[in-house]
């Protein structure tokens, strides 16, 4: 199931040059570390599917029901610095409990909806949505 999710999260909002190399590193545990700490400056990213949450809506509630609203699925895949968090499927909201505002690296995946809300490490938060490519 790891394998499957990384593979959409890359495949819906990682750069078309830099596809090939997320999906080999990501699914080697010896890279994958490496590969997720390049995830914090957004610059692998599809430009156009990143929109960044403004500080002042930038907490879990909120987020939530912006992803609730879009159709969002109780449970979520997370990539994680964390590796207590990393790979693993979490109840929506206990995910973005776990992350959001924490200034950790996660990207909660929203599998049924194919979008997603990413935090950075300088507590930077963006959501991911493919339909806005």
């Amino acid at each position: 199931m790891k394998q499957k999710y990384d593979e959409e999260i890359v495949r819906y909002f990682i750069q078309k040059d830099k596809k090939e190399r997320y999906l080999y590193m990501l699914t080697r545990s010896k890279h994958r570390r490496a590969v997720i700490n390049e995830l914090y400056d957004l610059n692998d990213f599809e430009p156009e599917s990143v929109s960044e949450v403004p500080r002042t809506l930038c907490d879990a509630q909120n987020i939530y029901a912006f992803l609730k609203s879009k159709g969002a699925g109780d449970a979520a895949y997370v990539i994680s610095a964390s590796t207590e968090r990393d790979g693993q499927i979490f109840p929506l909201l206990d995910a973005l409990e776990d992350c959001v505002g924490y200034g950790v690296l996660t990207l909660v995946y929203c599998f049924k909806t194919k979008i997603g809300y990413c935090q950075t490490d300088g507590s930077r938060c963006f959501l991911l949505d493919k339909a806005l490519q």
